[in-house]
C-alpha cells in the first residue's frame, strides 16, 4: 500500500495546467502487458497544492491497488479461493478511493454515486 506520509511535501505525479493541478502517471512497465492504458491524466479540479497532494495520494494509492490486483489474478492461475478474495477486496478499496478523490462516496449494491 502508498505511505500517504511519505508523499505529503512532494509533488510526485502532480502537474499544474493554467492554475488547476492534474494527476499524471505512467503505467509501470511491469504492468503493461495488464493494464493498456499507457499514461494516466486525470483532473484534480483544485487550485490548491495540499489538496492536490491528498487527492494525487489517493489516486495514487488505487492505481498501486489496482495494478496488485492485476497481478495478483494474473499470477493466480488457476487461482484460489483466497487469492480471489484477496483481489475483490483490493478493487473495492480501489474503487471506494477513486469514487471518494472524485468527490464521491461509493456505495455498493446498486446505491451508484453520490455527491
Amino acid at each position: 500500500m502508498v505511505d500517504v506520509m511519505k508523499r505529503v511535501e512532494d509533488n510526485s505525479y502532480l502537474e499544474q495546467r493554467g492554475r488547476v493541478w492534474w494527476y499524471n502517471r505512467w503505467v509501470p512497465r511491469k504492468f503493461a502487458h495488464l493494464d493498456t492504458r499507457k499514461r494516466i491524466k486525470e483532473s484534480l479540479g483544485t487550485t490548491s497544492i495540499e489538496q492536490a497532494r491528498y487527492k494525487r495520494d489517493l489516486l495514487a494509492g488505487s492505481d498501486d491497488h489496482y495494478w496488485a490486483s492485476l497481478q495478483i489474478a494474473d499470477e493466480a492461475r488457476p487461482s484460489t479461493n483466497r487469492e480471489v478474495s484477496e483481489a475483490v477486496r483490493r478493487r473495492y478499496r480501489m474503487a471506494t478511493v477513486k469514487a471518494l478523490a472524485s468527490g464521491f462516496t461509493y456505495q455498493p449494491q446498486g446505491g451508484g454515486l453520490s455527491r
